[in-house]
């Protein structure tokens, strides 16, 4: 029922927070399923229950540091759009956003981790991070700029946001 829907959901955020804390301090150490379940104060046989194997973790680890980010995105972009003044410029309203994101990344190095130097080197999160990165620059183009970037440019900006994301 939906205790047991709470509970669960408790258990993910409590091996995804552990993963995070694994990755804040050892961030070129790949997490295991042992670091996790310890970090978490857990048995193997209960990430299992939540998670079918450590790519699995890995992913709803990166899809929440996304979907902090996202937070953080969405409460720039809304009080950029009210200020008053006069004209503002697309670089008006993505140097706050950017500067939002540098924010999380140097105060969370777990979600810098997962988001940036893990994908580089795990093959297995590399495509799930590629979806969701472009998901995610395709949203703070269209949030920004408000309206969609034409077919043929949207992959090339997609890759130059995420690009320039990842320098940061």
């Amino acid at each position: 029922g939906p205790q047991a829907a709470r509970v669960g959901e408790v258990g993910r955020e409590r091996l995804v927070a552990a993963c995070l804390g694994l990755l804040a301090t050892e961030p070129d150490r790949p997490p295991t399923i042992r670091g996790v379940c310890r970090a978490a104060n857990v048995g193997p046989r209960h990430l299992y229950e939540l998670f079918p194997d450590m790519d699995a973790l890995l992913a709803a680890t990166h899809d929440a540091g996304m979907g902090e980010l996202r937070e953080v995105v969405d409460a720039v972009v809304e009080r950029v759009g009210r200020e008053p003044g006069g004209e503002v410029t697309v670089t008006d309203r993505l140097r706050p956003v950017f500067q939002a994101v540098v924010a999380v990344v140097e105060r969370e190095p777990g979600i810098a981790a997962i988001l940036f130097r893990v994908p580089m080197r795990d093959e297995r999160l590399r495509a799930h991070a590629t979806v969701s990165m472009a998901t995610f620059v395709g949203t703070v183009r269209s949030l920004v700029v408000g309206r969609a970037a034409p077919r043929e440019m949207a992959d090339l900006e997609i890759a130059y946001l995420s690009g320039a994301l990842a320098s940061v």
